[in-house]
């Protein structure tokens, strides 16, 4: 395990309704269910990018983030939170917009996954 990996995560799959289980009103209902829990991470805020900026969104906080093993299903969507008290995004949930694998195998003992995660700011409690 690497030094670095001081948090530790639940990973989330979220999935949405079909037409046929849509709420009443024929909204549209999303589910999760916990992939992971535990997992080894270490997070690092991330530098905004000059398109970012230039497409005024300035305020999207965007989060580096490292996990191991290297060969979890981890995808574009799920959601993370972290689980260690006091660290910065403690009970906070980052969206995952990017997975890349890392530069080792996935069986390597050191192998990982470099997530590029966004926060999510929720505007009512039920979506």
């Amino acid at each position: 395990m690497h030094q670095g990996m001081w948090s530790r995560l639940t990973v989330f799959r979220v999935t949405s309704s079909t037409p046929s289980n849509d709420t009443p009103g024929g909204g549209v209902l999303n589910t999760e269910d916990v992939l992971y829990e535990g997992v080894r991470a270490a997070l690092q805020d991330a530098q905004g990018t000059q398109a970012l900026f230039e497409q005024g969104l300035e305020t999207v906080k965007m989060v580096d983030c490292l996990v191991e093993p290297g060969t979890l299903d981890i995808r574009e969507r799920d959601e993370v939170m972290d689980t260690v008290p006091g660290n910065v995004y403690y009970n906070q949930r980052l969206r995952v917009v990017q997975v890349m694998a890392g530069i080792t195998a996935p069986g390597h003992p050191h192998a990982h996954l470099e997530l590029k995660l966004r926060r999510i700011v929720r505007s009512r409690s039920q979506q």
